[in-house]
């Protein structure tokens, strides 16, 4: 590269510093934030119980189906915020790729294209990067990290899109996520196929990425700009 030591100092000021930042506040602020669901449930059921048992009616209704109509209602309202949690765990790995790939291509455009170039966005390919990458003796597709940033690539297509290209080539790799966490186990020891149809993992249905995958994620992430660095420091790879 023309300006290695630009780079280096960029992606190590600028870059790995802002996806810390991000990995902190899904950690501390976005997960905190429905750690408390299970208590406020119960507190509209019970909230719902002491309305139903002081409205006027009939004093001969059955007092279970009141406190099942507050049961469900706190229910629902679990259940519903669950599903808001889970769709944010799925774009938040939607975020991550996209932000990855923006900085990415902004090396790409700033770097690797010739000035007449970085305005044509037939070049703004996945591809385009690897092949000017190895031309100047670095294959991405080797870093250790690669693997599951492709896997990351592959689970922020499906979120947006749901079925596809690239929901086919997730089920093969990793089946488990198309399967909520709470009965992967049971699903597997009965040798149950996934869903073979994916509609609305923005709304928190049909994939299911556990906070720990998105570490995993961010895990990668940081560790490819990494591996970058180490190999633009090397003059190649």
């Amino acid at each position: 590269m023309h300006n290695a030591l630009f780079w280096i100092e960029y992606i190590r000021g600028l870059i790995i510093p802002h996806v810390e930042l991000l990995e902190k506040t899904f950690n501390q602020r976005i997960l905190t934030a429905f750690e408390t669901v299970e208590s406020e449930a119960e507190q509209i059921s019970s909230k719902k119980w002491e309305q139903l048992i002081h409205q006027p009616g009939d004093p001969n209704e059955n007092l279970s189906d009141l406190a099942e109509e507050a049961l469900e209602e706190g229910i629902s309202y679990y259940i519903t915020m669950m599903g808001i949690r889970q769709g944010l765990l799925n774009i938040f790995a939607v975020g991550l790729w996209h932000l990855f790939e923006q900085n990415f291509f902004f090396i790409h455009r700033r770097e690797l294209l010739l000035p007449q170039e970085e305005n044509d966005a037939e070049l703004f390919k996945l591809g385009e990067v690897k092949r000017r990458l190895k031309q100047i003796g670095i294959n991405i597709e080797k870093f250790r990290s690669w693997n599951k940033l492709e896997e990351l690539r592959l689970v922020a297509n499906t979120v947006k899109h749901a079925d596809g290209i690239s929901a086919n080539q997730l089920k093969k790799q990793r089946p488990e996520i198309f399967i909520p966490p709470d009965v992967r186990d049971e699903f597997f020891l009965r040798n149950a196929p996934p869903p073979t149809q994916i509609f609305k993992p923005l709304a928190g249905e049909d994939l299911y990425l556990t906070p720990e995958e998105i570490r995993l994620y961010f895990q990668a992430v940081k560790d490819f700009w990494e591996e970058l660095m180490d190999n633009i420091g090397k003059g190649g790879g």
